[in-house]
């Protein structure tokens, strides 16, 4: 299958904008769809240049951040707040 009219959207792209892109976040989230996959796969072998982009928008992309623990959480408030509150020294 030929997608040479939508690469063109592509060639420009650094991770970061792949990493916001809906029909890329549709293929990292959804390996097995065979359309998407094929037009990635297809993508790539036309544009080599563009696999490290590829490889850190997917790290990107699949990044979640680790959330605290409530016990964490007061103590960085509560280190920001004592941070905040102290007067600089002139």
């Amino acid at each position: 299958m030929m997608y040479s009219d939508t690469y063109v959207k592509y060639e420009s792209y650094l991770a970061e904008d792949f990493a916001i892109d809906t029909l890329f976040l549709q293929w990292v989230a959804e390996p097995s769809n065979t359309d998407i996959c094929n037009f990635w796969q297809d993508f790539l072998l036309s544009h080599p240049h563009k696999n490290l982009e590829i490889e850190y928008a997917v790290f990107l992309a699949t990044q979640r951040p680790v959330p605290l623990c409530k016990s964490e959480e007061q103590e960085l408030w509560k280190a920001i707040t004592s941070t905040l509150s102290k007067k600089p020294i002139l």
